[in-house]
């Protein structure tokens, strides 16, 4: 389903440390996500509260960052096939706020789905008060879902108050390790999707747990050859959202400036997210051309490659495949070939990652296997993977500045 094409030797001893590394993760009660795929209740309160709502038209997703991206990833990956229109409201942006109006007064048929771990994001929470102050107000109790943590945060506590159904999110997941949970498995339910074939691809990553390891050793021998910037490539437009996902696990889980222990933290890579051809097009000359301290990862999805809908060119004989038979998988395909020969010709260090199909169950087990590597990595190096202080510096500079 996923593998690394062609992987490096890596030190015997660093791989026992690593395992021993996720040992320990799996052993930390606070660290609930390689939980997840066993928690029937939470899986069967999802599916109780999908029966009463299947039938939305429209489905506003109110949430930012790890309440927010991993859905993405789903609605751009299965949007044509989607029972349900997602409109993502994340920053509190006037613009975002003019679209919306202009989708039409009516919603009837829309499901309102409103996510915050704490349930005290600033950014969630303006949106919920611009929506109430919406005459009529578009906060109906009949078609609006709560999701965040157990606790007595302003979101939970206003939603017991109106009668709002709310699905939990478990206190020990963080919200960035989040998005096997209702936090995005709620919309990709409304959108008709099979939350048993993404529960089957998180169970597939932690059966194997090499794979991560593997990543983890590629990601370690990179830092050694001082490559201080990790890009990830990926070659499918049903995925570009998917390195945008990573990009924000990876930042908030390793960068940290301590220890657990109160040390200086180790210097870790800054992530990088990009998206082939497209790119190519903009950041490959400083990749090649440029100072040598980056490392990439490319995602290669061979469904894609092998479309097989062909046609004929017949306009510009200048291309070379002018009077072939072709398809626009073929194209992409060779345009990540050439990208990987490229970096190989220019000596930059990569890691081909080879991705059978875009199913539910595939991408349950991308989401798993990079969550399983971070938090590797975290304890690998000694530093918390799961806080945020950097991120809650910023929310108090915002609240005193609302405040004055």
């Amino acid at each position: 389903m996923i593998e690394i094409a062609q992987p490096r030797k890596s030190d015997p001893l660093l791989r026992q440390r690593l395992e021993e590394a996720w040992q320990k993760v799996l052993n930390r009660p606070e660290v609930g996500f390689p939980q997840i795929p066993e928690r029937d209740e939470d899986w069967s309160a999802l599916e109780e509260r999908l029966d009463a709502c299947r039938n939305a038209r429209r489905v506003l997703v109110v949430g930012i960052g790890g309440s927010s991206l991993g859905t993405q990833v789903i609605y751009e990956c299965f949007r044509t096939e989607s029972a349900a229109e997602l409109v993502f409201l994340e920053a509190p942006s006037p613009h975002q706020w003019n679209i919306l109006r202009a989708l039409g007064p009516d919603w009837l048929d829309n499901h309102l789905v409103i996510v915050s771990k704490s349930g005290n994001t600033l950014e969630t929470l303006s949106w919920v008060e611009r929506l109430a102050a919406q005459e009529p107000s578009w906060l109906n109790p009949a078609q609006t879902t709560v999701i965040a943590s157990p606790g007595e945060g302003p979101l939970q506590t206003w939603a017991k108050q109106q009668d709002i159904p709310t699905l939990w999110i478990p206190k020990n997941v963080g919200g960035r390790f989040s998005v096997l949970t209702a936090v995005s498995m709620f919309p990709a339910g409304l959108m008709g999707l099979s939350l048993h074939e993404f529960r089957e691809g998180a169970n597939w990553a932690l059966e194997r747990p090499a794979l991560a390891t593997q990543l983890s050793t590629e990601i370690l021998a990179s830092w050694e050859r001082g490559q201080w910037i990790t890009q990830m490539w990926t070659y499918s437009e049903s995925l570009k959202f998917f390195g945008e996902w990573w990009q924000q696990l990876w930042g908030e889980s390793l960068g940290k400036k301590l220890t657990r222990d109160g040390k200086p933290a180790p210097r870790v890579s800054t992530p990088m997210s990009c998206r082939g051809p497209r790119d190519q097009h903009s950041l490959v000359q400083q990749l090649i051309d440029g100072t040598p301290d980056k490392f990439a990862f490319v995602n290669r999805v061979r469904a894609v490659e092998e479309a097989d809908e062909s046609f004929k060119p017949r306009l510009f004989p200048q291309m070379p495949f002018f009077g072939k038979e072709m398809s626009l998988g073929h194209i992409m395909g060779a345009e990540a070939e050439a990208f990987e020969k490229s970096l190989y010709d220019a000596k930059i260090d990569f890691v081909s990652l080879g991705i059978e199909g875009l199913g539910e169950r595939t991408l349950g087990a991308m989401f798993m296997i990079w969550q399983m590597t971070i938090a590797q990595l975290g304890e690998h190096l000694g530093i918390d993977a799961f806080d945020q202080p950097g991120v809650e510096l910023g929310k108090r500079h915002a609240s005193q500045i609302l405040r004055q």
